[in-house]
């Protein structure tokens, strides 16, 4: 039997996705990467943004073949249609779809703490929404409130690895001038998840004798 043609799968696929809610779902807290030029249909999902009304969008302009993909074999599935993942980007955000990770998405490219990353989001350091993914409860962080977050804050263990120091050598530097870390969690004996904020670090270096 003769495959389908892309149109007539496109459409099949791109009209099942909108009538299954679940589709769009994803089932596990799974890091969505940076743009790297293409993303294949299957995953363009609410991994990739926290607004189901934009991801249908797109799914009605591939099933109207207003979005074509960059690259589709006739012996794959729809599912493996490469797209311009900067054009579903632009989609995204002119939809109001903006991009959002869960925390665990944001602990495993930034290298911090998940207990951290989740401990933030709760003090409301992190802004964060509750959401969903398949069926865990989750953080929702966008990318706006990452960028906001890490303007206002800066990771006490990061400037420690910037600065070949220690985490508690820079506490105590910060401590003899008067300025105290926020976000922190206990984790044993110790603490982790310090924040210093930034104008705090500005107005200490502001007024620091020349």
């Amino acid at each position: 039997m003769a495959r389908a043609s892309y149109a007539a799968s496109a459409r099949a696929m791109a009209l099942g996705a909108l009538s299954l809610a679940w589709f769009c779902a994803a089932a596990w807290p799974v890091f969505t990467p940076p743009l790297t030029g293409m993303v294949a249909f299957r995953k363009i999902n609410l991994r990739r943004t926290t607004d189901r009304t934009a991801i249908l969008k797109i799914y009605r302009l591939i099933a109207n073949q207003e979005l074509r993909p960059l690259k589709f074999d006739e012996t794959s599935s729809l599912g493996d249609a490469q797209f311009s993942e900067a054009e579903i980007a632009v989609l995204l955000q002119r939809h109001g779809g903006a991009r959002a990770w869960t925390a665990g998405d944001v602990a495993a490219f930034s290298g911090w703490k998940p207990e951290c990353v989740t401990g933030w989001c709760e003090l409301g350091l992190l802004q964060a929404k509750r959401g969903k993914r398949g069926s865990f409860d989750v953080w929702q962080i966008s990318e706006d409130a990452l960028s906001r977050f890490r303007r206002e804050f800066q990771v006490v263990s990061d400037m420690a690895k910037e600065g070949k120091t220690t985490s508690r050598k820079l506490l105590a530097s910060f401590a003899d001038r008067g300025i105290t870390s926020v976000g922190s969690q206990p984790a044993g004996n110790s603490s982790r998840g310090h924040l210093i904020r930034t104008g705090d670090i500005a107005r200490m270096m502001a007024f620091s004798p020349t």
